[in-house]
């Protein structure tokens, strides 16, 4: 499955629930005005997530939902 657009077509939480419900395996790269990350899922779930410097914020989230371990 290959998804491709904007987030104001899907809202990221959006995109998570359609991932975690089709339990697929894959990589979610996530762009925006010099910022980026990957998501990576494994069968639906979260299992890692990176960014870069400026785009710390994903990361942080992610970690503060308790989605994802802190892991530097």
């Amino acid at each position: 499955m290959r998804v491709e657009g904007t987030l104001d077509v899907f809202a990221l939480p959006d995109l998570f629930h359609l991932v975690a419900y089709a339990r697929k395996t894959g990589v979610l790269e996530v762009r925006s005005q010099g910022r980026g990350g990957f998501v990576r899922f494994v069968d639906g779930r979260i299992c890692a997530a990176e960014s870069t410097p400026a785009g710390l914020g994903l990361a942080r989230r992610l970690v503060g939902s308790g989605v994802i371990a802190d892991v530097h």
